[in-house]
């Protein structure tokens, strides 16, 4: 089952989760399967414990190359005259000589993952693009020191309901993304 969440022009982009749709989507994470364990996602043992989900974290950046003149069919595209400041996580270069501008931001992709309380979390970080990262996972005392092309690895348990943030340090506000543990059935 894929569950979709919209975004809205009143919610500015932003994916909401209105109180309602959790028991829709608990509902549809526990009817899930899951590729990377031999449980069911959502599935509890014996001992109540719930299940490993395991995911794979990419690090990206997405690139928009423009120009104040235009370059073959591609239209003139001014320079915005409120260009946002460059951050670690964004970054804005102005025209050059040619009249080529750029802007950069950096992601995490997924960013948001779903899980069941009680599931065991596996985060596999991969360093796809940018030389490094420094990733800080809530309730994690150390951070993670990725270069391109590894693999480190996150786990623990997500024993209460709410949000587990993870982020790239020094390149927010664009590289975060969230655990959002629901509550199981029951709790």
């Amino acid at each position: 089952m894929t569950v979709i969440l919209s975004r809205s022009r009143r919610a500015k982009g932003r994916v909401v989760v209105l109180p309602a749709m959790l028991a829709t989507l608990a509902a549809a994470v526990s009817a899930c399967g899951s590729e990377s364990t031999s449980r069911a996602a959502g599935a509890v043992d014996e001992a109540g414990a719930g299940a490993e989900q395991v995911f794979h974290i990419a690090t990206l950046h997405v690139d928009g190359k423009t120009n104040i003149n235009g370059a073959g069919d591609h239209s003139p595209e001014p320079f915005p005259a409120t260009a946002p400041k460059s951050s670690g996580g964004f970054i804005v270069k102005a025209p050059d000589q040619k009249g080529e501008w750029s802007v950069r931001a950096f992601a995490f992709h997924p960013s948001q993952v779903v899980v069941r309380q009680g599931d065991t979390v596996v985060l596999n970080f991969m360093g796809v693009q940018g030389p490094s990262h420094k990733i800080a996972v809530d309730g994690q005392r150390d951070q993670l020191a990725l270069k391109r092309g590894e693999m480190k690895s996150v786990r623990f348990v997500a024993d209460q309901p709410g949000i587990v943030r993870f982020v790239s340090v020094g390149k927010e506000p664009t590289m975060q993304g969230s655990v959002l543990v629901l509550p199981r059935a029951g709790s």
